[in-house]
């Protein structure tokens, strides 16, 4: 009878144990940033799309979704890019991106003159 009794004990615990260590190593891989400005996951940073326009001065164009910087209207991106995963995701497809120094965030250009380009790295160097 006690044997009857003390197995499944025994397993059950073993079990909420296991549950129980995956749960807490899982909500200490999520930290914020000092500022709030993102969240990293497991090497995976998130940006919030107002907080990252503003840090880097990008104007959205609300008639074809684009993005623009403001004084150089000619230069457009036509994606923007608010995580690591993203950014990885467009680099692997084989867009022409341009990212921020850690790459948790870029823009997709398409036939962007070299001026452009260099103008964008700017902005999003802002973005840390």
């Amino acid at each position: 009878m006690r044997a009857r009794v003390v197995a499944p004990v025994v397993s059950l615990a073993v079990l909420v144990a296991a549950c129980g260590s995956n749960a807490a190593s899982d909500t200490g891989s999520v930290s914020a940033t000092p500022q709030g400005s993102s969240t990293v996951q497991q090497g995976v940073r998130e940006w919030h799309e107002a907080r990252l326009r503003r840090v880097t001065g990008l104007r959205r164009n609300e008639q074809d979704l684009s993005y623009r910087l403001p004084g150089h209207p000619e230069c457009v991106a036509s994606n923007l890019l608010r995580s690591t995963a993203e950014v990885r995701s467009y680099r692997a497809s084989g867009d022409v991106i341009i990212t921020n120094p850690d790459r948790s965030a870029g823009v997709k250009v398409v036939q962007q003159s070299p001026a452009c380009r260099r103008l964008f790295a700017q902005a999003l160097a802002k973005a840390r």
